[in-house]
């Protein structure tokens, strides 16, 4: 199979503070997961070498974010973490601390057989601040894990309406000594038992982290909203990891240096030194996230009743009859070759003229015509205030591709996933962007937002703190370079 080599280099100047950062992606598309590694190792080590002085460089260990699709072996991705770990160490000369997961595809620059820029293979995203004497001024790099050693709940599982093993559940027990306070619910004001890692823990000025990059299992609302809580100045960026039971029996494949975990979210966090300015230069950076395949069906209303997660009353009249009208006054534009599975959406914005990239999509879960309310897929609050527009899913295989940049972008997306391996790419015209890393997934992603769209000022509101996005062909994308 044709192996394609994408390295991409990542240079972050801030003149102000005299600091220089060295990010380093490289992608392989190579069928076998040794040649994949070896690959993305030695096009490491040709950048590094270009842009780097070992005897000047600080001795602290660089950090490799890596996503592996399904393509390969459930043995070889078992050992994936340390084989990148052994690969990298011996190519760059320091220790490197590995964090990761299992996708279904990685992002690329190569699109070939219809796709798009998605391919089998590994992606890797290796961090090294510079050298010279601004070195110890740079971004410190600290990989952690969350999990259920630190009280984490699942939130979606204990839902009303949802369905719970009892069997399968590994956090009844905790769940049953956690006392609420009054007026809480365990869905969307879930008092935060979460303890966070020492790692995090540690972090004495939480203003100083810049970026925390994160692959999740699809029920880790509460990590997420800790994380908003503590660190709300932090760009913070996640995919949600594929699910992987028939893969290699573990629920999802999450990875660190020395462990491989089945849920939880494992991460890193680039924390300023404390030489440099208190200025957050990415304080209020927001990704730009796009979908494609979705259609509007309806104005955009005002919400004017809500409860929890869910809508009651628009400014037309109850929310479930408003959104059965829209889906009427569409039938008739159908065409009659078109699946009449089409899968129902909210934009939840805070304006009804929203400025680009503002508000949120989610999917609508179900409905009663005789109260007139809506289910909307999320464990934060919708708050009247709000605005809401239908949207109809009409093409869910749809994932655009990001334009060619000199720029390098972090890109996630949501893919609906076949199980079936990519045709190999055999053409080398089929490169189309350079400087992209990232994989695509079912889960989908989760980004920071800001809090200006809530009314009412808290990360409980689904305008503010993360927004979850497993919208089939969504993207999001992140410039890493100011």
């Amino acid at each position: 199979m044709h192996s394609a080599i994408l390295p991409k280099l990542l240079l972050q100047r801030k003149a102000a503070s005299a600091r220089r950062l060295l990010w380093v992606a490289a992608s392989s598309t190579s069928s076998s997961l040794d040649t994949a590694i070896s690959e993305c190792a030695d096009s490491i080590k040709a950048t590094l070498a270009k842009r780097t002085v070992a005897n000047e460089r600080a001795q602290t260990h660089d950090s490799c974010f890596a996503l592996v699709s399904q393509s390969f072996s459930a043995a070889d991705v078992e050992t994936v973490a340390q084989r990148l770990q052994d690969r990298l160490s011996k190519a760059t000369g320091v220790d490197v601390a590995i964090t990761g997961a299992v996708v279904d595809r990685i992002a690329t620059n190569i699109s070939c057989h219809g796709s798009s820029g998605l391919s089998d293979g590994v992606s890797v995203l290796y961090h090294r601040p510079e050298s010279g004497a601004c070195s110890d001024a740079g971004l410190e790099a600290k990989p952690f894990y969350i999990g259920d050693m630190h009280g984490r709940q699942r939130l979606r599982e204990v839902a009303v309406g949802r369905w719970h093993n009892t069997i399968t559940d590994r956090f009844r027990d905790h769940q049953r000594l956690i006392q609420w306070e009054d007026g809480q619910s365990s869905v969307t004001q879930a008092a935060s038992h979460l303890k966070l890692p020492k790692e995090l823990e540690e972090i004495s000025d939480p203003s100083a982290v810049e970026l925390i990059l994160m692959a999740a299992d699809k029920d880790s609302s509460q990590v997420f909203d800790a994380l908003d809580s503590r660190f709300s100045r932090a760009v913070r960026l996640a995919i949600v990891g594929s699910q992987t039971p028939f893969f290699n029996g573990r629920e999802f494949t999450l990875f660190g240096t020395n462990q491989v975990y089945e849920g939880g979210v494992v991460g890193v966090a680039f924390v300023r030194s404390q030489d440099v300015s208190s200025d957050n230069p990415r304080a209020g950076e927001q990704p730009q996230v796009t979908y494609t395949g979705l259609r509007a069906i309806s104005d955009v209303l005002e919400i004017r009743r809500s409860k929890g997660n869910v809508v009651l009353e628009v400014e037309n009249g109850e929310a479930a009859h408003q959104l059965i009208a829209s889906i009427r006054k569409q039938r008739e534009s159908l065409s009659p070759n078109r699946s009449s599975e089409n899968r129902l959406f909210a934009k939840i914005t805070p304006s009804k003229e929203p400025m680009p990239n503002s508000g949120v999509v989610l999917q609508v879960t179900g409905g009663d015509p005789a109260k007139g309310g809506l289910a909307i897929d999320t464990t934060k609050d919708i708050e009247p205030g709000h605005f809401i527009q239908f949207m109809m899913l009409e093409d869910s295989s749809a994932v655009s591709l990001s334009e060619s940049t000199d720029q390098p972008t972090l890109r996630f997306s949501a893919k609906e996933y076949s199980g079936m391996p990519e045709p190999a790419c055999t053409d080398a015209s089929t490169s189309i962007a350079t400087n992209v890393f990232g994989g695509a997934t079912e889960g989908g992603f989760v980004y920071s937002i800001s809090s200006t769209g809530s009314k009412s000022n808290t990360i409980k509101s689904v305008l503010s703190g993360s927004a979850e996005c497993a919208v089939p062909g969504s993207n999001m994308l992140f410039t890493l370079d100011n």
